[in-house]
C-alpha cells in the first residue's frame, strides 16, 4: 500500500518529539519515559476499539491515521505543554491503528501463501519511509523552519489520503 508510505513519511516519531520536548526544556528527563509509556497506553487502548471498526469499515478505518498525524508537529510547536502531551497522546492512537489495522488489511489483501512477504515488504518500506521522514522533520527543525515542518507531514498526509482513497474504491476489501 503506497498511502501507508506516505503516512510514514509525515509520522515523527515518538522519541524525536520528547527529544525536542527535553532539548527546549519542556519537561524534565524522568517525564520522558513516563511520556513515551502514555503514547504506549494509548496504542494498546485504541487497539481493540480500532480493530472492531475495521471488521466493520474494513480499510476506511485508516483514513483517520493521516488526519491525525497532521496534527501532531503543530500541536509540539505551539510549545505549550498541554497541547504537547496531547501530540503524544495521538502519536500513541496512530500507532493503535497502524499495528492494528495494517496488519489485517493486509492479512486481507492477499492469499495466504504471500502473505509472509507482503508483511516483510510492508515493514519495508514503512520502516525505510518513517527513517526517511524523521530525517527530513529533523533536518527542518534544526534548521529552524517552522512552517515547512508543519507543511511537510501535512502534504504527506494528503498524498497518503489521496492513495488511499484509491485504494478503498479499487479494492475487494470492505
Amino acid at each position: 500500500m503506497s498511502s501507508m508510505t506516505f503516512i510514514s513519511l509525515g509520522f515523527v516519531c515518538c522519541s524525536a518529539l520528547t527529544f525536542c520536548y527535553k532539548a527546549e526544556g519542556f519537561f524534565a528527563s524522568g517525564f520522558i519515559p513516563i511520556m513515551y509509556s502514555l503514547a504506549m497506553a494509548v496504542d494498546a487502548i485504541i487497539a481493540l476499539p480500532v480493530g472492531l471498526l475495521y471488521d466493520k469499515i474494513g480499510l476506511k478505518s485508516l483514513i483517520i491515521a493521516p488526519l491525525l498525524i497532521s496534527l501532531i508537529i503543530p500541536l509540539t510547536l505551539t510549545r505549550d505543554p498541554i497541547w504537547m502531551l496531547i501530540a503524544v497522546v495521538l502519536w500513541g492512537a496512530v500507532m493503535g491503528i497502524y499495528e492494528t489495522n495494517m496488519r489485517a488489511a493486509i492479512a486481507d489483501m492477499t492469499l495466504p501463501e504471500q502473505r509472509s512477504f507482503a508483511y516483510g515488504t510492508y515493514g519495508i518500506s514503512y520502516g525505510l519511509a518513517w527513517t526517511l521522514g524523521n530525517v527530513t522533520i529533523a533536518l527542518l527543525y534544526q534548521a529552524g523552519l517552522w512552517m515547512i515542518m508543519i507543511i511537510y507531514p501535512i502534504l504527506m498526509e494528503i498524498i497518503a489520503l489521496s492513495l488511499l482513497s484509491i485504494t478503498i474504491k479499487s479494492s475487494p476489501v470492505r
